[in-house]
């Protein structure tokens, strides 16, 4: 028995039907890798600034435990 994916064209045969898809499809694809780009670096300063925030927050909260024992 044949499989199903035997009988659909590969994705790299299929073509754009003009060339105003082709331009647009090319766009698409250059506002992905910007967007990629940009992705990384918003990334990049929210990890840093949630482990900032946390740290914090654990110093804080060690602080307002052990503060009956740090004095006297």
């Amino acid at each position: 028995m044949v499989p199903d994916t035997a009988s659909r064209p590969s994705m790299n045969a299929v073509q754009t039907v003009s060339p105003d898809e082709d331009a647009s499809a090319e766009r698409w694809r250059q506002w992905q890798l910007r967007n990629a780009v940009t992705s990384r670096k918003d990334d990049k300063r929210a990890r840093i600034a949630f482990t900032a925030l946390f740290a914090g927050l654990g110093v804080w909260l060690g602080l307002q435990l052990l503060a009956p024992s740090l004095w006297p």
